[in-house]
């Protein structure tokens, strides 16, 4: 068997007081039908609580971003893909997800639709801020423009019960030599909380960090720092995404196929 295609979410203790979501990827997703209804999610400490009744929410989640001709990346959940993402979120609904995470979007795109489909599965969104106007990691500027790009992605899906939870960034510091990078995501961490602030719902705001054993303890140390010289607790980050890819029992990328 070679990699498996479903992500799952799993939330760890922390000693830095910061809800880790480690990605991992896994064969089968085991669970319950979902209900046809969702209540919102929240980050309660280190656990993940529907917001009502502070119960546990459990993430069984898929990495959700399929690609267009020649490799291009598209918006997979605005409504004129509706043929496309209603066939994928039957298939989901089947595998026991209750998470999709999506990469791009566009954020002048209709995505009524496919959040309403979405909910009516019991399945949530974590949405990745950026796209095209994301930090750059070899030289980073962080102005105006850029946080009116992640503002405008935050007002489009604010307004939905399902959004679980935007990601600031995606790997912006993968190695030592993109390290100069991490102040700009704890400034853009900093205010994306606080617009969140301005909304009737508050959404967790996270970073998705690369499994790289060079940068990833010291990331995460400067990551959930709460020092005043840090940011304070507005930069920490609500949660801690951790992209860690496994390969199922004794596979590996040449026994796979992968390689050829």
């Amino acid at each position: 068997m070679g990699v498996a295609t479903p992500t799952i979410f799993r939330s760890a203790e922390s000693a830095y007081g910061l809800l880790i979501l480690v990605l991992m990827l896994l064969g089968t997703l085991a669970a319950p039908a979902p209900a046809s209804a969702v209540g919102t999610i929240a980050v309660s400490g280190t656990r993940l609580v529907d917001a009502t009744t502070g119960a546990d929410f459990v993430v069984r989640g898929v990495a959700y971003q399929p690609r267009a001709a020649a490799g291009h990346i598209d918006d997979p959940i605005q409504d004129a893909r509706e043929p496309d993402w209603r066939r994928d979120l039957d298939a989901l609904t089947e595998l026991g997800a209750n998470v999709v995470r999506v990469y791009y979007i566009n954020p002048a795109a209709p995505h009524g639709k496919f959040m309403q489909a979405a909910a009516d599965r019991g399945i949530y969104l974590v949405l990745d801020l950026g796209g095209d106007a994301s930090l750059n990691r070899e030289k980073p500027v962080y102005d105006l423009a850029l946080m009116k790009a992640y503002r405008s992605q935050i007002d489009a899906f604010a307004g939905f019960d399902n959004v679980l939870a935007f990601i600031a960034g995606n790997e912006v510091v993968n190695s030592l030599a993109s390290a100069p990078a991490a102040p700009f995501v704890k400034a853009i961490i900093r205010d994306l909380k606080s617009y969140m602030r301005s909304k009737p719902r508050y959404i967790p705001i996270g970073y998705a960090s690369s499994d790289d054993e060079s940068i990833r303890a010291n990331l995460l140390d400067f990551l959930a720092c709460n020092s005043t010289d840090a940011g304070g607790d507005d930069a920490r980050p609500d949660f801690l995404g951790l992209n860690l890819y496994e390969w199922c029992g004794k596979s590996d990328y040449h026994s796979s196929g992968y390689a050829a």
